[in-house]
């Protein structure tokens, strides 16, 4: 069969027309709709699983995290404690180095000064007639000598006992212009001017290290009739002048032979009429019987004992002090 030029342009038209029918509109969209579809769900799964990867490095992120911040706390636990286990074993050891020294001020110093023979004879002259020069380690003036002022000195006895002894005579230099105070370690002194300055030099001292403040404006503030105090640590060489409260009296029962720890006083206002009815001797006991008149309970004289006691007991025991009020 021979295909003539007109059946050509006429197959060639049909294939045109039929082409035409199929690219119309509606099939194109149809197209774009399926492929975009199947984009679609195809971007889809990825992105899910995408976002599966980032959740999941989330959580092993946040689990790292908090796993490295228990580690951290931990390790600046264990470094807080080691710091505190440090400072304390560096405090008791400087305590330790500590226990057995005095620092004597004001005493007079000279260029050729023999330092232990003067402060051997201040002590026999003035403190302890029988001092024995063997019970003194050594005698070093200390910190940079400036104008004419002389320098502190600190003084090491060859026992904590002997230290003690010449300390609890410290009032017999009154007077003289030398003042004796005990070698503090860092932290101790540090808490004493701490002490000072929110109280007064005179309402603070220290006894074996042990630093005591009475705070007056508070005290004076409140207008207490009455103030009990245990575990005062006082001794016979504190005086009461150094504890006095301005408009109060004071009575105080010490632990005998100057013991460590222990001790009780009673503060009570000058205008409350009173008087010391007993102290204990095995026991820290104070009794005082106070007066008073036109009250507002009754027209008649009332009385009341008040006692305050500290109960010693064994080395290693917790001491329970007690107060009790009794009216008749």
């Amino acid at each position: 069969m021979v295909v003539t030029r007109e059946i050509k342009e006429e197959i060639k038209s049909s294939i045109g027309s039929a082409v035409n029918a199929l690219l119309n509109e509606e099939f194109i969209q149809k197209i774009v709709d399926r492929v975009s579809e199947s984009i679609a769900k195809t971007l889809n799964g990825q992105v899910k699983q995408l976002e599966q990867k980032i959740n999941d490095l989330s959580l092993r992120m946040d689990k790292i995290q908090s796993e490295q911040q228990a580690v951290d706390k931990s390790i600046l636990i264990n470094e807080i404690e080691r710091f505190k286990n440090y400072n304390n074993r560096r405090e008791m050891a400087e305590r330790q180095e500590k226990m057995a020294n005095l620092i004597l001020f004001k005493l007079p110093e000279t260029a050729d000064e023999n330092l232990t023979m003067k402060v051997i004879q201040l002590f026999r002259s003035k403190l302890l007639p029988d001092f024995n020069e063997n019970d003194l380690m050594s005698c070093i003036r200390i910190g940079k000598k400036i104008d004419q002022r002389s320098r502190g000195v600190i003084v090491k006895f060859r026992t904590v006992q002997m230290k003690e002894r010449v300390y609890n005579q410290k009032r017999k230099l009154k007077g003289t212009g030398i003042v004796v105070k005990e070698d503090l370690t860092y932290e101790k002194l540090k808490l004493m001017q701490a002490a000072i300055e929110k109280t007064s030099l005179k309402g603070v001292w220290s006894y074996r290290g042990h630093i005591t403040a009475i705070k007056e404006d508070i005290v004076l503030s409140n207008n207490y009739a009455i103030i009990a105090v245990t575990e005062t640590w006082l001794t016979s060489d504190v005086d009461d002048v150094q504890i006095q409260i301005p408009g109060y009296n004071i009575a105080r029962r010490d632990r005998a032979n100057n013991a460590r720890g222990g001790g009780v006083c009673i503060y009570i206002k000058n205008s409350i009429k009173h008087e010391v009815i007993g102290r204990g001797i095995e026991t820290e006991d104070i009794w005082k019987k106070l007066f008073a008149s036109d009250c507002e309970i009754s027209s008649k004289r009332l009385w009341f004992e008040i006692r305050i006691s500290s109960r010693v007991v064994k080395p290693g025991k917790s001491q329970t002090p007690r107060m009790s009020l009794l009216d008749s």
